[in-house]
């Protein structure tokens, strides 16, 4: 397995987005904002690890910085994020005056295929490809682990029937 690790920053022009909040979806693989209130653009992106999606749900980690919450008087800022292998949806909100959010931050990090370890099989026929898909639904098509060099796994242990017993010397 191999890791990818996104970052970048959510940056929400104070004079084009609404004070009382936005939302902003990025997309993993390509890694981009695929929607967002106007306004909304992704900045500082920084992407390390192959390009390719997660095998799971990954890591996450979404802060806020450069914003101002009116005089004080019990106003809040919140900040929600739904995540999962693909994309990320951030969404925000406070009170509609007094507040200027400019930044929210991201980092994520999860677990990708070796690009060694995959295998591409083109195929040019739409029925078949839809065929394939529900033939393969739910199949884990991990390659099996490795063993240490040199150590040969026995018949039983590689599912094999053991050989018949064999007389010798007899013919």
């Amino acid at each position: 397995m191999a890791l990818r690790i996104l970052s970048g920053l959510i940056w929400a022009n104070p004079s084009v987005v609404p004070q009382g909040g936005g939302f902003a979806r990025i997309t993993f693989n390509p890694f981009a904002l695929a929607n967002g209130t106007n306004g909304v653009e992704l900045r500082k992106i920084k992407a390390i690890g192959p390009a390719a999606d997660f095998l799971s749900r990954p890591a996450s980690i979404i802060s806020a910085r450069q914003f101002i919450l009116g005089t004080g008087e019990g106003k809040t800022l919140a900040i929600n994020d739904t995540i999962d292998a693909t994309e990320m949806t951030v969404r925000w909100r406070g009170a509609a005056v007094g507040n200027v959010h400019e930044e929210i931050p991201f980092l994520i990090v999860g677990e990708v295929a070796d690009p060694a370890e995959i295998v591409v099989i083109r195929v040019p026929d739409a029925r078949v490809r839809l065929r394939l898909r529900e033939f393969l639904a739910g199949v884990d098509l991990r390659p099996e682990p490795s063993f240490e060099p040199g150590k040969k796994k026995s018949r039983r242990a590689r599912g094999k029937p053991a050989r018949a017993p064999t007389r010798r010397g007899k013919s």
